[in-house]
């Protein structure tokens, strides 16, 4: 049940897609990647000129943890009511709708569930547009379109490319390509297209502590077929290997578990820590 019973008729979200949102893990009332998650937001709601007070998303979020415990948090920011038309009125303040959704884990050990994917290339591909790339917004149609290529049960994941045939990402998160020639782990950049994940973000970002440099180029299926890992990340899932795709074959390789072991310390480390909000 959402925690803010706003009016949503008149919703700019609804209306047109303004808005963004945020799918953030919970476990025993800890994030992990909350600053990686408000971050984003944060330059998300300044790109589409929303007004949003990063104290009423943690009032918010505080208000939900208060029962619930462990389990995916989905956090929706709107551009809030306004009148008919495109434009949007200065100073209409935001609509923020916090969901939990329950789940649960076989060990307290393995925060993250490491399932082995088989993927495919998907016909949908992703139009170029720099004015929305990066931002997880409301319109979410290219995904949903991709998506539903995967109703055949041979395959996990679907991998998605852009109009100019570069490799972008897959339907559900970042993809990440482990060149062992050149011992670097390659993802590319979402410039014109594609979701900036914060799972993403946060293995960038901590380069210098898990020890594996990571290069952000434009890639091609032919650098997929090249590599010798393949694995993608979101914030819900962490790090799941790809072991198949169009004919080739991967082994759950040494870079792809010590990033996932990576994950884990850091999950423990945060246990031992105070509560996060």
């Amino acid at each position: 049940m959402a925690s803010d019973q706003t009016d949503l008729t008149l919703d700019r979200g609804l209306h047109y897609g303004h808005g963004l949102f945020e799918t953030i893990l919970f476990v025993r009332k800890k994030c992990l990647l909350y600053d990686w998650h408000l971050a984003r937001l944060v330059e998300g709601c300044r790109r589409l000129d929303i007004q949003l007070s990063e104290a009423l998303v943690i009032e918010k979020l505080k208000a939900v943890l208060e029962s619930f415990d462990t389990g995916v948090v989905k956090l929706i920011v709107t551009a809030g009511q306004g009148k008919r038309g495109y434009a949007s009125e200065r100073g209409a303040g935001p609509n923020i709708l916090v969901i939990p959704h329950d789940i649960c884990f076989k060990s307290n050990n393995l925060i993250y569930k490491h399932k082995l994917l088989r993927a495919k290339l998907c016909s949908t591909r992703l139009a170029r547009q720099p004015l929305l790339a990066g931002m997880k917004h409301l319109n979410r149609l290219e995904s949903v379109l991709a998506a539903n290529e995967l109703r055949d049960t041979r395959f996990q994941e679907g991998f998605l490319l852009d109009s100019e045939g570069l490799l972008i990402e897959a339907v559900s998160g970042n993809i990440f390509l482990y060149d062992s020639k050149s011992q670097v782990l390659l993802t590319p950049p979402l410039t014109y297209s594609g979701v900036a994940g914060v799972m993403r973000q946060f293995l960038v970002d901590q380069q210098s502590v898990h020890g594996i440099q990571i290069e952000i180029k434009p890639l091609t299926l032919d650098d997929l077929d090249r590599s010798s890992e393949v694995f993608i990340t979101n914030a819900i899932a962490g790090i799941q290997p790809v072991v198949g795709f169009d004919g080739k074959r991967w082994a759950l390789g040494p870079v792809t578990i010590r990033l996932q072991q990576f994950l884990n310390r850091k999950w423990q480390a945060i246990f031992s820590e105070r509560q996060f909000l």
